[in-house]
Formats: structure tokens, sequence, C-alpha cells
């Protein structure tokens, strides 16, 4: 066995009444090649099963450690798992999602020569449909401003969930999860780890499964404090961008965009459009556009539209333009 083989990684699991799919996930991580593992799952106070079930697999598997906590959110659970990783690597994954049984066994042919690893994902939604995000070249380590460019056309910067991070470069730095952000989370800890690299390496192959399900999850914020949550961390967000001229304008282009989606997501969640709080959404959107203009050279034609649409408050003309969208072309 080679000495990375020997290495031990640790992947943290925050859980969160997710007694219907928390075995999967496990049983994801358990059928994984590699089989150095530390599977640190976090039940953030679950009122359900999920807890159970994740002692009963640990009882039988000595790789699997269950932490429980008081409720805190998901960047609580990640944080309380970075404290108790024993392993040199880290990686997340959330409790609704897997990995290809070869996941960690790829990144870490790579982790030698390279301050982060990479790799594609498929997104499955509720009917089964996917869609592959992947890089379509063959793997090269490199880094500069215009590599940027390619992690987000891939849509693979955001999440931490496709990710072999060096604990030692969070650890040193501080670089823990933000819990007064409730969206983008996943996003600025990455900005903040990005800064702190020499060498990154795209992955071709999407070993990560995000996995579309409607049930509550740590990621989905209640409806009814959406809209004032999305205004709090959008000004967490826009006050962190402008702190830190470093990051590149990409990148923070697609952080304003993240918070349009947001809105957009607020828009669909409701039962039925004329419900929404049309009021609150006009001021949050006019409050989203003066910061997001300047950023709109960075950003795809479709994004330009909806922009347009929302800046005049054209809310039903783009939910019936985005529904066609998603129906022919998605």
């Amino acid at each position: 066995m080679s000495k990375m083989r020997e290495t031990i990684v640790s992947i943290i699991v925050p859980v969160y009444n997710r007694e219907k799919v928390i075995e999967r996930c496990l049983q994801s991580l358990q059928a994984q090649t590699y089989k150095q593992l530390e599977i640190i799952v976090v039940d953030d106070g679950s009122q359900d099963q999920s807890a159970e079930i994740c002692m009963a697999m640990a009882a039988i598997d000595s790789r699997i450690k269950v932490i429980k906590q008081t409720n805190g959110g998901v960047s609580s659970a990640r944080n309380r798992g970075i404290k108790e990783a024993a392993g040199k690597y880290l990686m997340f994954l959330d409790s609704d999602d897997v990995y290809e049984a070869d996941t960690v066994d790829s990144m870490m042919e790579y982790a030698a020569e390279n301050t982060l690893c990479i790799c594609g994902m498929r997104r499955i939604d509720q009917h089964g449909k996917s869609k592959d995000y992947v890089y379509d070249q063959t793997p090269v380590s490199y880094y500069d401003s215009d590599y940027y460019f390619e992690i987000d056309r891939l849509r693979l910067f955001y999440s931490v969930c496709n990710k072999l991070y060096i604990k030692e470069i969070i650890i040193k730095n501080g670089l823990f999860f933000d819990e007064n952000i409730h969206y983008t989370e996943d996003f600025i800890f990455n900005l903040h780890y990005y800064q702190h690299i020499d060498r990154v390496i795209l992955i071709n192959k999407p070993y990560y499964h995000y996995i579309d399900c409607d049930q509550n999850s740590l990621s989905k914020d209640n409806q009814q404090n959406f809209l004032k949550g999305t205004l709090a961390n959008n000004q967490t967000v826009v006050e962190y961008l402008n702190a830190n001229p470093q990051i590149p304008e990409v990148l923070k282009a697609r952080c304003y965009h993240s918070f349009l989606v947001n809105i957009l997501c607020y828009l669909d969640r409701s039962n039925s459009f004329f419900k929404v709080d049309r009021k609150a959404a006009s001021a949050l959107i006019s409050d989203a556009m003066k910061d997001m203009e300047r950023w709109l050279p960075y950003a795809n034609h479709k994004t330009r539209m909806e922009f347009w649409l929302l800046k005049h408050k054209l809310f039903l003309t783009d939910r019936i333009i985005r529904a066609i969208y998603f129906k022919w072309f998605a």
C-alpha cells in the first residue's frame, strides 16, 4: 500500500431529520474503494430516527463516528466535524446525496500535487432525470486567474461536496463556515480557501451525485423567513466581497447571481404565485439590482434577461418564461 493510500480522509456529514435518506448516503461512503476513511456524522438535533440509524450503522462499522449536538444549522454541524476530524484531508457530503464508489480514490490520486481537488457533479431531480456538470478535458493541475472562469462556467465552484480539502490549510487560517450566513455558505467557505492555495485540479468525472428532493433539509430555509434571511445574507456577502478586492470579478458576479436565483426560488416556492408577498419581493429585488448591475457584463444572456424583467417588476412574465425554458430545455 502506498503512503497516500494510508492517509486518512475525514468525510463530514451533517444530518437533520433525514431518516429516509441518511442510510443511502452512508452506504455510499462505506462502499468507497478507498478504505482509510473517517466518517463523521454530526446529528444537528434531529427529531426523527436519523441519529438512531447512524448509530446502528456505526455499531457495525468503526469508521463511522456519530456526534450529537443541539440544532445550530448546517454550518455549525460542519464546523463541529472539522474540529473533530483526525484526517489529513477533509471532504463534506450532505445527507441527501451520494458519492460513486471510487470518488475518494480518484481524488486522492491527485491530492499530493494539489491543494484543492474538484470533481464533477451529477444533479438528479425528483423524477430521476439527471444532468452532469463535468470538466470535459484530461485533468490538469494549474492555478491562474483564468481558471476561475473555467470552474465557474462548469458550476463546480459553489458546493463543498465535490471537493477534497487539506485540513491544515483550514485550521491554520481559521477557515470555518460562517454560522450567521444561511445561503451561499459553501461559496463563502470556498472563496476563503481559494485564497490560500496554489494548485487546483478539475477531475473529469461526475463522482458527486446531488439528489434534489422535496424534503426539508439543512440547506433549505423556511419560506416564511426566506425573504428576510435572503436580504440579511446578501448584505453580509456584499460586505465581504467589497472588503476583499482581490477576489476576481467573475466570482463576485456569480455571488450576486446566486442572490438573484434565491429570489426566483422564493417566487417559485409559493403554492400560488399571487400569494407571494409582492411588495416585500419588489423592495428586495430593487435593493439587489443596485448591487448587481455593475456585474452584468460577466453574466450570461439568460441572467441578463431575468435581471431586466425583475428590475422592471415583470414577475409573472419572468415566471412564465422560466417555466417554458425548464420544460423545453432543462
